[in-house]
């Protein structure tokens, strides 16, 4: 890690030419450990979670040209090695690239580093999610089949409803290890990266987005899909909680505990008639209700800060 630190450093920001020996040592970094996980697969997890830190640390000194050049040279380079092992590529080089770049991105441009966080963990949701089926036509099998016998959980009633809420949790898990890494190893450069401090617009969309189509989902008994944006607005209200309560957590918390219990007897009240299993959706009522008090307090402190500027 001190001769990657060392060579980053020496290497200009955004010259192309002087990034090439950078360019070349991350991207057999990336071959090196496409090529243990294929050959020592029990190391596979452990070795992709640093995939996205050594994009980050080489996209950092590169610009757009450099980093075309990287992601295709990583791209052919490893799947030489792994030719019979496409899963590799598709479902943790490619992504780790992609969030690499948004990483350094962020980083560049001193924004909050929820953003890099939460797309990054769409990024690697939508990969699995997108080659997983290609993959099960490629090689003949069913990898999430395969995943459930292998957990116990093949026999359980309706786990199919489960399955993409799964993938995005395991997604952001991913995603969150990748987070405290790379933030750790960064600062060694002099970088900062901040997670979850400030209440965002971008996150509280974010909740009022995917709790609305959990409920239009819900309606329409489509619950395969509902469960899925369940799960990706209550990720989205537990970072909002976490921004809130940073804010005023006199405040917040005790109306994060009360909207999540208004919500538990909402679904107590209506489960028998719509079901127990299908109202769990209702519960998405807490992230809509936490929402709107943030929208409220997000607003109420922009006039504030807008004032203040003025009256400067």
């Amino acid at each position: 890690m001190c001769i990657i630190i060392t060579m980053i450093n020496q290497t200009k920001k955004d010259s192309l030419k002087s990034a090439i020996p950078l360019m070349s040592l991350h991207v057999g970094l990336n071959a090196i450990i496409v090529a243990l996980s294929t050959f020592v697969p029990i190391t596979s997890f452990f070795l992709v979670i640093f995939l996205p830190l050594i994009s980050t640390l080489c996209c950092l000194k590169i610009n757009w040209k450099g980093y075309l050049i990287y992601l295709v040279a990583s791209i052919l380079l490893s799947t030489i090695i792994a030719i019979q092992n496409l899963s590799i590529i598709f479902l943790n080089l490619v992504p780790s690239i992609l969030q690499g770049f948004v990483f350094s991105y962020v980083i560049k441009k001193n924004k909050d580093g929820t953003i890099a966080f939460i797309i990054s963990t769409f990024i690697l949701f939508l990969f699995y999610a997108l080659f997983i089926p290609f993959l099960n036509f490629i090689y003949e099998i069913d990898i999430i089949n395969i995943s459930l016998t292998l957990l116990g959980l093949v026999s359980l009633k309706n786990i199919e409803l489960f399955v993409y809420p799964g993938i995005f949790i395991i997604s952001t898990f991913e995603v969150f290890l990748v987070s405290i890494i790379t933030r750790g190893e960064i600062k060694k450069l002099g970088y900062n990266l901040v997670f979850f401090e400030n209440v965002s617009l971008f996150i509280l969309i974010g909740n009022a987005l995917f709790s609305f189509f959990n409920l239009i989902f819900f309606f329409l008994k489509i619950y395969q899909i509902s469960y899925t944006f369940l799960t990706i607005s209550l990720i989205f209200m537990i970072i909002l909680s976490i921004q809130l309560i940073k804010e005023k957590i006199l405040i917040f918390l005790p109306s994060l505990i009360g909207f999540i219990i208004i919500s538990w007897i909402i679904y107590i009240a209506l489960a028998p008639s719509f079901g127990y299993l299908a109202s769990f959706n209702l519960l998405s009522i807490s992230n809509i209700l936490l929402g709107l008090e943030g929208i409220i307090y997000y607003s109420c402190s922009s006039k504030r800060t807008k004032k203040s500027q003025q009256d400067v």
